[in-house]
C-alpha cells in the first residue's frame, strides 16, 4: 500500500518532536516553560506539510494561546461543543469523536463538503474565537489582556496539527487516543466519567 505522504512527512515531524522534547529533559530544561512550549508548539504544528488527497477522515489538534487552561470552565467548554455541533448541523463534517483538554482541543472528523481541512480549521477557531472575545470571557474568571499579543486579542497558537487517517489501524489508534487522553492527564481515572469527550458510537 502506497501511503499519502502526509503520513510520511508527519511520522518524520513527530520523531523529532519526540527526540526534542528527549533532549530538553536530558538538560533539565524546563520544558513547560511557556517559551518552551511555545516553540515545541511551533515547531509540531507548522514545519508539518499537508497535501490534498482523497481521504477526507482527518485527526486534528489546536491549541489555546499561551497554553492558558480556558477549558477548565464549564461554561467555555459546552460552547465550543456548540461551535462543533453548529458545523455537524450545516453538514461541513461528521465528526466521530472529540476532547476538550483544559488548554487544547483533539478531533477525528470526517469532511463531508468540498471545504478544506484547513478551512474547517480556520473557521472553527475563528467563530469561538470571536464567541469567546464577545461573550463568553464575561462569564469566567480571565481577562482580556491575558489573551493580547502585541495590543492584539489572540486566543489561538498559530496553525494546527493533522495527521490524514489512511487506513482502518490508524483510525481506531487516533480513536483510542483521543479516549484515553483525559485519563493520561491525571483528569479522571476512567474516560467515561470525563464531561468533554465524545465518541460517535459506544466504545
Amino acid at each position: 500500500m502506497r501511503y499519502p505522504p502526509s503520513r510520511v512527512c508527519g511520522e518524520k515531524i513527530l520523531c523529532l518532536c519526540c527526540l526534542c522534547l528527549q533532549n530538553l529533559q536530558i538538560l533539565k530544561v524546563d520544558y513547560t516553560d511557556s517559551t518552551c512550549q511555545s516553540l515545541l508548539l511551533y515547531f509540531c504544528m507548522t514545519k508539518r506539510r499537508r497535501f490534498n488527497t482523497d481521504y477526507t477522515i482527518h485527526f486534528v489538534t489546536f491549541t489555546v494561546y499561551r497554553f492558558i487552561n480556558i477549558f477548565n470552565e464549564h461554561y467555555s467548554a459546552i460552547k465550543f461543543n456548540k461551535v462543533l455541533r453548529y458545523y455537524i448541523k450545516n453538514r461541513i463534517y461528521r465528526l466521530h469523536a472529540s476532547v476538550i483538554m483544559p488548554n487544547h482541543v483533539h478531533l477525528l472528523l470526517e469532511r463531508t463538503s468540498d471545504k478544506k481541512i484547513s478551512d474547517i480549521v480556520r473557521d472553527i477557531k475563528k467563530y469561538f474565537s470571536y464567541l469567546y472575545k464577545h461573550e463568553i470571557i464575561n462569564h469566567t474568571l480571565y481577562d482580556i489582556n491575558q489573551f493580547k499579543n502585541q495590543g492584539r486579542y489572540r486566543l489561538w497558537e498559530n496553525g494546527f496539527d493533522e495527521v490524514t487517517i489512511y487506513s482502518e489501524k490508524q483510525y481506531y489508534t487516533k480513536l483510542q487516543y483521543i479516549i484515553n487522553n483525559p485519563v493520561k492527564a491525571g483528569l479522571v481515572r476512567d474516560s467515561k466519567e470525563y464531561p468533554y469527550l465524545f465518541v460517535l458510537n459506544d466504545y
